[in-house]
């Protein structure tokens, strides 16, 4: 989304779910260390996002809250790697700047029980890009496995049906 953002063309809309926003990477290097400070050191020395979902229970806790729709082993079996080097483009440190503002009608979709992502954080990214901005309360960072997924599905319809003819 932020990639589009900057470099892709107007949409008639977009949506963002749980995004990170321009200075999450600040947070990710001192909120995720004390959480899980082997599986976040494994993630600098192999410049993967693997190690930090390296168990069944840790993936879950990062992603979803208690009562998603899949356990932690079914949603560990669906996961697959993730290069560490994704997740530095978004460090200010190694040149990223976000898009000064969204150029099509965007929601911003919040994840009030995000581990990943801090809430606080999809709400700057939306406040920076001057999105509309909805939050699903207690719902995890995978928002579409979470029991509130048809609240979110329909919240997303609605915003979009009033922008899109």
């Amino acid at each position: 989304g932020h990639w589009w953002l900057k470099y892709g063309p107007p949409l008639p809309a977009m949506v963002l779910l749980a995004p990170w926003a321009h200075d999450s990477m600040e947070y990710v290097i001192a909120h995720s260390f004390p959480i899980d400070p082997l599986g976040q050191t494994l993630c600098l020395l192999t410049l993967s996002a693997t190690p930090a979902i390296r168990t069944p229970r840790i993936a879950f806790d990062w992603l979803c809250t208690k009562g998603a729709l899949l356990s932690p082993e079914e949603l560990h079996a669906r996961l697959g790697p993730e290069s560490g080097l994704v997740l530095l483009q978004y460090a200010p440190h190694f040149g990223w700047r976000p898009a000064a503002h969204a150029h099509s009608p965007t929601l911003v979709v919040g994840a009030g029980a995000d581990l990943a992502i801090p809430v606080e954080y999809q709400r700057r990214a939306a406040a920076h890009y001057g999105c509309d901005y909805v939050e699903v309360a207690g719902a995890g960072h995978n928002l579409m496995l979470e029991r509130s997924y048809a609240e979110t599905a329909q919240t997303i319809h609605t915003w979009l049906a009033s922008r899109v003819p």
